[in-house]
């Protein structure tokens, strides 16, 4: 299923995968493609018809190993993440773990910080 928004693309693989592997697949879709970075509430809007096909998807945002509990980064630029939709209680202080973000359907698609190895969540690729 692929979505065209403004000059990119939305795209979700249907097979459940860990953050990393996600990574991968996103970028060996297409040249510059990887995980999706929802840098307004207008992007994140514009793909809720694609998200209501799955119950869990990640995004490319990730905290660093070690990092401020609260500070996520978009992996893709670098860029500090600063438009943001977490859900209540969001981001969890002391889980170490759970350093992606990733959008869950029973929560309206707000964010959540969760275990970057969990595989049973969805890839949003963009390009």
């Amino acid at each position: 299923m692929t979505y065209y928004l403004g000059t990119g693309v939305c795209v979700a693989n249907k097979t459940g995968v860990s953050w990393y592997e996600g990574d991968l697949f996103c970028k060996g879709l297409y040249p510059g493609a990887h995980l999706f970075d929802i840098k307004s509430e207008e992007e994140q809007l514009a793909c809720l018809p694609l998200f209501d096909s799955f119950p869990e998807l990640w995004t490319s945002a990730k905290r660093p190993v070690g990092g401020d509990r609260e500070e996520f980064y978009w992996i893709n630029s670098g860029e500090r993440v600063t438009y943001t939709n977490w859900g209540p209680k969001e981001p969890r202080p002391g889980t170490s773990r759970s350093n992606c973000v990733r959008l869950k359907k029973a929560t309206r698609y707000t964010w959540d910080d969760h275990n970057c190895m969990d595989n049973r969540v969805t890839a949003l690729c963009e390009w």
